[in-house]
């Protein structure tokens, strides 16, 4: 491609040999992302989640340097824990455009509808969702923690950084 930003992105894919299904697998994120605006299960959203930000781990990981190839495991980890994170920040404004990311099936665990989310209803069984996925997204910090030694050094402290920041 001679586009500007692709063309820059094939330089560094081909210098940090990126395989190429992380990309695309990117893209085909961003594709859910436009026609999908709601998870009927974990499962579901998970695919979404790897899509656009696990992928998104597993390239960086070329990029900064790995001691063990295990890393790639606890990028990915990263990646959903960050995404995670994106929904949860984002309920309200994922609502007002109608995407509701919150997995059907858990609304239904907890009592609510899709209807409570788009009215803002907040009473006990929000907040014990809320804290449901906090518990998830932080188990998959603590989960992608382990992987950080296994990057090269100089970039340990910035990945850690990132993880607590975002966390």
């Amino acid at each position: 491609s001679e586009h500007p930003i692709i063309r820059s992105f094939i330089v560094v894919a081909k210098k940090f040999n990126i395989p190429i299904e992380y990309p695309v697998d990117l893209l085909n994120g961003v594709k859910m992302d436009v026609k999908i605006n709601r998870y009927q299960t974990f499962d579901d959203l998970y695919v979404f989640c790897y899509r656009v930000a696990g992928v998104v781990g597993l390239m960086m990981t070329y990029v900064l340097g790995y001691k063990n190839p295990q890393a790639f495991v606890y990028a990915e980890k990263l990646g959903i824990a960050m995404q995670l994170t994106n929904i949860l920040r984002d309920i309200q404004e994922d609502k007002n455009v109608d995407r509701i990311y919150i997995p059907l099936e858990e609304l239904n665990r907890f009592n609510l509808t899709e209807q409570d989310i788009l009215n803002e209803t907040v009473n006990d069984n929000l907040r014990d969702l809320i804290k449901f996925h906090i518990e998830r997204a932080k188990q998959y910090y603590h989960e992608a923690a382990i992987g950080i030694p296994m990057l090269y050094y100089d970039s340990q402290i910035a990945i850690k950084a990132a993880s607590k920041i975002y966390s």
